[in-house]
């Protein structure tokens, strides 16, 4: 019994020290109203600054210091992927997610046109453009390296009350060294959840 006692108390140990470990390194998001038409503005015009790499006019470090500062917060994950949604954007909309999760969410679904799946999922996600904002409630820990989960509600203008969605996220390191946008390493966050899952919680909550 006394060998039961004591795995049990180191297991108990590290446990709480990984809980506590998760919990403070869990980030903080605030909480925040995004409205969509000003998530809207300012992804476009990060779309119109990084499609200049295939121009003749590089992409200042300044503008890649600002996109690694403003998708390494967790919120800012959030907000992309709904105002690519209400953009209509199927090119960007991979962007949005982990790249196996985007796979398994589209390339294992039955439908073989990709692109009609993909603006299908978009025109569900912001219910033919009618969500009017994003409002950021708290994040929550899980026990993955680099993973998160924010809380958030959706204000659409043909719902009285707000949806709640619960998204896991993933931080995920990158290095680029294409000569348009300068040598770099980014840690940006991406969606780690099915959008059938998000899409459920959408739906269900009509």
């Amino acid at each position: 019994m006394k060998k039961i006692a004591i795995v049990f108390i180191i297991l108990l140990v590290v446990f709480l020290g990984l809980f506590i470990y998760k919990k403070i390194t869990t980030p903080d998001i605030s909480n925040v109203v995004k409205e969509m038409d000003e998530s809207l503005n300012i992804v476009k015009e990060e779309q119109d600054t990084v499609n200049r790499k295939w121009s003749d006019s590089p992409v200042s470090k300044e503008f890649v210091e600002y996109l690694n500062d403003r998708y390494s917060k967790p919120e800012s994950a959030v907000e992309y992927l709904f105002a690519v949604a209400m953009l209509n954007q199927e090119d960007f909309y991979p962007d949005a997610f982990t790249l196996e999760q985007y796979n398994e969410d589209i390339f294992e679904n039955e439908e073989p046109n990709k692109i009609k799946l993909v603006k299908e999922i978009m025109n569900r996600i912001s219910r033919n453009r009618k969500l009017e904002s994003v409002e950021m409630i708290k994040s929550m820990m899980v026990f993955e390296k680099d993973s998160l989960r924010v809380v958030a509600d959706l204000n659409y203008s043909d719902l009285e009350e707000p949806i709640r969605i619960n998204v896991k996220l993933k931080k995920l390191e990158q290095h680029s060294d294409d000569e348009h946008i300068h040598e770099h390493e980014s840690n940006y966050y991406y969606i780690d959840s099915s959008v059938w899952d998000l899409l459920g919680s959408i739906e269900g909550g009509e």
